[in-house]
């Protein structure tokens, strides 16, 4: 789902709410808005209210956990890429060509995560220029015990960083329950619906609402742009990568 613009919608929907409640007030007989009539909407609408707000907590503590987990990721890669380098540098000259293998396979992993177009991110499972430094790794010949070792941990390290690079593919899609999201937009349309009905008719209780209905909306773009850690507007920071890159033999 595109954030900004569900988020107008959900703005949108609760302000008609709002203001359906008040045109049904103004037509309704005094009869039918007696104080314990009003009481009853007050507390039913109370317990929809705090489930609502649970499931609010829920989806926020949702997104925030995958964007955390994505960059934790991100951070984690950038991190083995670089110790990855060092590691075959200590190795040796045998080994001097890889360093570039390392810093292309980080340049394509940054032009897939934030595409230069502008795009959405692509990432596939394996990459080209990952598997061709895992094969050159195996294909070197340790002529002591020191450089055995040292090709024993760039191959471990190698597949840790292709292990996190599966883990990372999942994190491109969306961690928002479009049907739970949808049932909690349905709950606060009832609320907002609810409270314009028993406030009073005047135009400062009118504006609370809407003020709060754009509070309510701006939660539901926040809800869906941490769900997708890699587009729209707040997205995981991409300098662990480029300053890996930085630091990496070319």
């Amino acid at each position: 789902m595109n954030a900004p613009w569900t988020a107008l919608i959900v703005l949108g929907v609760l302000s008609v709410a709002v203001l359906l409640g008040r045109a049904l007030r103004r037509r309704l007989p005094e009869a039918l808005v007696t104080p314990p009539t009003l009481d009853t909407v007050k507390i039913s609408v109370g317990l929809v209210a705090t489930m609502s707000a649970l499931l609010l907590g829920l989806l926020i503590n949702s997104a925030k956990g995958s964007f955390d987990s994505a960059r934790v990721l991100v951070i984690q890669m950038a991190a083995k890429a670089t110790y990855l380098d060092r590691v075959l540098d200590a190795y040796g000259p045998e080994s001097s060509a890889l360093g570039g293998r390392v810093h292309d396979g980080a340049a394509e992993l940054l032009q897939e995560l934030w595409p230069p177009d502008g795009s959405a991110p692509r990432l596939n499972r394996e990459s080209a220029q990952g598997n061709a430094l895992y094969t050159a790794i195996l294909e070197l010949a340790p002529k002591d015990e020191r450089q055995k070792a040292l090709k024993g941990q760039a191959v471990r390290m190698t597949e840790e960083i292709g292990q996190l690079r599966s883990t990372l593919t999942v994190q491109l899609y969306s961690s928002v329950s479009v049907t739970l999201f949808c049932v909690v937009v349905s709950w606060l349309v009832v609320i907002f619906f609810s409270f314009s009905l028993v406030s009073p008719g005047n135009a400062t209780a009118v504006s609370v609402l809407l003020v709060t209905a754009a509070s309510v909306s701006g939660a539901a773009f926040l809800i869906l742009e941490l769900g997708g850690p890699f587009s729209g507007l707040i997205q995981v920071s991409s300098a662990p990568l480029i300053d890996a890159m930085k630091l990496i033999s070319k």
